[in-house]
C-alpha cells in the first residue's frame, strides 16, 4: 500500500499466520438458546433482508456501544479501528484472500454494490471507459443492484445488457414455459432442525412428483 494508516492497523507485513476459527458444529441446544428472543412459532422463510440475531451477536454489539459511549475519541482512534482490522482478518481466511486489503466490510451488498459503481462512473468519466461500452449483467441478480447498475452506467453514457446462465430458465419453467416451481431454503432461518427438514422434504416431494403450477388447484 502507497499509504499506510497505522489508525487503521494497516501494515506492509504480510503475515502467512491464520487466525484461529472455532471448526466445533453448535449443538441444537445452543441454537435455541442463542435464538430464545425470537418468538416462540414463528419461522421466518427469509432472513436475507432482516431477521433475528443470534444472541451471542446482540452481546457483542451492546459490549461495543458501550466501549464507544464510555470515550467517545479513544474508542474511535484507539479502538475501533483495530477492532475492524481484526474483523478484516478473519474474514480473510475464511475467504482465502491473498491479503486483508482484499476485505472491505460495508453494510450490505447494496452499499457494496454502490461503491463500486462509483468507480465505473469515474472509468466513464476519466476516458476508462467508452461511450456506449456495454456492462454485462447476469439476470438472478439482486434487484436493488441491477436497478443501480442501470442507473449509474446509463448515466454515464453506457449500456446494460442483462444475461441468462446456460440451463437456468429451464430449471425453473416446463416446456409451456410456465415457473413450476421455486424455493430458497436456508438452514438457519429455523427455530428447529425439524421445521427445516419438513420444509426440506415437502420441497424434494414435489419436485420427484413432477408438480407443477398448473397440477395445483386454485380456490
Amino acid at each position: 500500500m502507497e499509504h499506510e494508516d497505522p489508525r487503521n492497523g494497516e501494515s506492509s507485513h504480510r503475515s502467512s499466520k491464520k487466525s484461529k476459527i472455532a471448526s466445533r458444529f453448535i449443538s441444537e441446544s445452543e441454537i435455541r438458546d442463542q435464538f430464545s428472543h425470537h418468538q416462540p412459532g414463528v419461522a421466518r422463510i427469509n432472513n436475507g433482508s432482516f431477521g433475528s440475531c443470534p444472541g451471542s451477536v446482540l452481546a457483542a454489539q451492546r459490549q461495543w456501544q458501550l466501549q464507544f459511549l464510555r470515550q467517545p475519541d479513544n474508542f474511535y482512534f484507539n479502538t475501533l479501528r483495530n477492532g475492524i482490522m481484526a474483523s478484516r482478518k478473519i474474514i480473510k481466511d475464511l475467504i482465502n484472500a491473498d491479503h486483508v486489503d482484499e476485505v472491505s466490510l460495508v453494510d450490505n451488498a447494496t452499499t457494496a454494490a454502490a461503491i463500486v459503481l462509483q468507480q465505473i462512473g469515474r472509468s466513464f468519466a476519466e476516458g476508462k471507459y467508452e461511450k456506449n461500452d456495454t456492462v454485462l449483467m447476469l439476470h438472478c441478480a439482486f434487484q436493488a443492484v441491477k436497478k443501480s447498475i442501470q442507473a449509474y452506467v446509463t448515466r454515464a453514457g453506457g449500456s446494460v445488457t442483462e444475461v441468462v446462465r446456460d440451463g437456468e430458465e429451464e430449471g425453473v419453467r416446463d416446456k409451456d414455459g410456465v415457473i413450476t416451481g421455486y424455493a430458497r431454503i436456508s438452514h438457519q432461518i429455523y427455530n428447529t432442525l425439524e421445521d427445516y427438514e419438513k420444509f426440506r422434504d415437502a420441497i424434494n416431494r414435489l419436485v420427484e412428483d413432477g408438480t407443477t403450477c398448473k397440477m395445483l388447484s386454485v380456490e
